[in-house]
């Protein structure tokens, strides 16, 4: 998540301190109780996604309610990035934002979505089948540095909307569970290479960045992807690296909500959506 304002932090801790969150979470969805699915207008193409399942029900309302769009500048932007491409990558899917977005808007290409939790992955196909698209393959697997297999932790069952996030050794609540993992170097090396990317990864920015090594240097996709660093943190990571790693491969980084150049990354506390692109500049 990003970087709330002022005031919701503010409130958020109020309600935290009384212990009142949940109650306050739970009553503002409670007008949306019986509504089964969302449907989006998105740059002139329309996109549904069903609601009826707990997690998706918690992560649609009431914040998406009445047409308002996720990440509504990110998601602009990748449609417009999308003009010409031929592949499609998203990485980390959760339940299909992006993926779906994208397959609408690339109808002659295909979309490659990555999902590690099982939960998610089934949201992700139900809202790729429940559209009717034929050009999305997706691929229940974490995208890391090498092919292989890795432990992320399922929160409880009562943690709605909570991120899944592969395991760093800390432990913490709930089941681990083991996943494949893929390098997207492998996975594209017999397939048309993607022209935009989208990753958000909870912290493990850095092992998918090396995995993709040699699309980044042969083939310079633009990137859409989200900066944790909190979670790169949790690997030894930080957002020095990754802003270093771009960098050393002629990328130009910029904040997505400012619309400026990326400033010192080893200033950023909280987790900043940024487009990266070979290129001197960025329009």
């Amino acid at each position: 998540m990003r970087r709330p304002s002022a005031a919701r932090r503010l409130a958020k801790g109020a309600l935290g301190t009384l212990g009142l969150y949940g109650l306050a979470a739970r009553a503002r969805r409670w007008p949306y109780r019986n509504v089964r699915s969302l449907r989006f207008e998105v740059e002139g193409r329309t996109v549904e996604f069903g609601t009826g399942d707990p997690l998706s029900h918690w992560w649609f309302f009431p914040r998406y309610a009445r047409g308002r769009l996720h990440e509504p500048r990110e998601t602009r932007l990748i449609v417009r990035a999308l003009a010409g491409a031929r592949a499609f990558a998203d990485v980390g899917a959760n339940l299909g934002w992006y993926t779906c977005v994208a397959a609408a808007h690339l109808p002659e290409g295909t979309v490659h979505a990555f999902e590690m939790d099982a939960g998610n992955f089934a949201a992700l196909e139900a809202n790729v089948k429940r559209n009717g698209f034929t050009n999305v393959v997706a691929r229940h697997a974490a995208v890391s540095d090498r092919a292989g297999t890795a432990k992320y932790r399922r929160p409880p069952a009562d943690a709605h909307g909570a991120l899944f996030k592969l395991d760093a050794g800390a432990g913490g609540a709930g089941e681990l569970v083991s996943v494949e993992t893929v390098a997207l170097d492998d996975y594209f090396a017999d397939r048309v290479p993607p022209d935009v990317v989208k990753l958000d990864v909870e912290g493990a920015e850095l092992f998918v960045l090396r995995g993709m090594r040699r699309l980044l240097e042969s083939h310079a996709p633009r990137l859409f992807l989200e900066i944790h660093p909190g979670g790169l943190a949790s690997f030894g990571h930080s957002p020095a690296e990754v802003a270093d790693f771009l960098h050393a491969r002629g990328y130009a980084l910029e904040d997505l909500d400012t619309g400026a150049p990326l400033g010192d990354p080893r200033a950023l506390r909280f987790n900043t959506a940024v487009q990266a692109r070979r290129s001197s500049s960025i329009a």
